[in-house]
Order: structure tokens, then C-alpha cells, then sequence
């Protein structure tokens, strides 16, 4: 079956039209809901997550601290709209086992009790970011990886995520 091509508006990479982020940078390929006053910016994106920016006030404080203050909140609220969780009580930093090789990078990641459809990986410019519900605990962590990797491989083999990037 043949596939329609777009471009990334932020790579320029190939995505195929049915897919929502890109493989290489992990940019939203389909419009998102996005609500601002000039003041501040809601964001509705991937995971149903609701993220909100305020831009530098007097003090020169910034709303970023609040985002990621909020996204736990928000991704608790979503798993409990789709009936995952009934609400998680611990956010927690997996453990990982990461390898460099002549291909790249393999990163095995223990997930207990995680389910496939509850795990979200996003490519960010200079990370690999990793969100996953398990019951009462939210997983979420953080790789520094390259910019000109890009993830060429996942497969989850529970309680294991092995992701490869070259």
C-alpha cells in the first residue's frame, strides 16, 4: 500500500500522512489545540496533555517551572478519562541499562506493569523523552542522545522497552 508523503514542518523529514509526530524530531505533524490571551499559551498535544506557558513577567519569572509542574498533574487526570489508572500516587525515574555499539545506542528500560498502549517516547532536539503509566505510578525520564540520531528501532518485551537509536 502506498502511503501519501508530507515534509515535517520542523525537520523537513518524510512522514507519511497517517502519522501524528515525526520519527527524527518528534514534531506534531497534525495541528494541535492551541488557546493563547498574549499572555499565555495552552497547548493541547500528544497523551491528551494540556501544557500552559506564560511568557517572563516583571519579576522575570517564566511559566516553564509551572509546565513542568503540570504535566504529572495532566497526564494522571488523562489516564483516568480513558479508565488506565485510578489516579497514580508516585512518579517514578525507571531504571535503564544503555549501550553504545557501531549502530548506536540501545536503551533497555524496565517498565513493570506498564502496558504498550500507555507508553509515549517523543524525540526532542537533544533528548529522548519517556512517559509511561503503571497502575498508581507514572515512569518518566530523560535521555541526552545526539542530535543526529534518530530512534530506528522500539519494541516492548514486558516489563522491558528496548529502543535503538542510530
Amino acid at each position: 500500500m502506498f502511503w501519501k508523503k508530507e515534509k515535517c514542518k520542523a525537520c523537513s523529514s518524510d512522514v507519511k500522512e497517517n502519522w501524528n509526530y515525526c520519527p527524527t524530531c518528534g514534531q506534531a505533524t497534525k495541528e494541535r489545540n492551541v488557546v493563547g490571551n498574549g499572555n499565555s499559551v495552552s497547548l493541547s498535544g500528544p497523551f491528551g496533555v494540556k501544557i500552559s506557558f506564560r511568557s517572563v513577567g516583571e519579576d522575570n519569572t517564566s511559566g516553564v517551572g509551572l509546565a513542568e509542574l503540570k504535566v504529572r498533574e495532566q497526564l494522571v487526570e488523562q489516564a483516568k478519562l480513558h479508565g488506565l489508572v485510578e489516579s497514580p500516587k508516585v512518579t517514578e525515574e525507571p531504571s535503564a541499562e544503555i549501550k553504545k555499539d557501531s549502530l548506536g545506542i540501545v536503551f533497555k528500560i524496565s517498565l513493570p506493569g506498564v502496558q504498550e498502549n500507555s507508553i509515549e517516547l517523543r524525540r526532542l532536539p537533544n533528548s529522548l523523552e519517556l512517559k509511561a503509566i503503571a497502575g498508581n505510578k507514572l515512569y518518566f525520564k530523560v535521555f541526552e542522545v545526539p542530535q543526529n540520531l534518530v530512534v530506528v528501532e522500539r519494541k516492548f518485551e514486558p516489563p522491558l522497552l528496548i529502543v535503538r537509536m542510530g
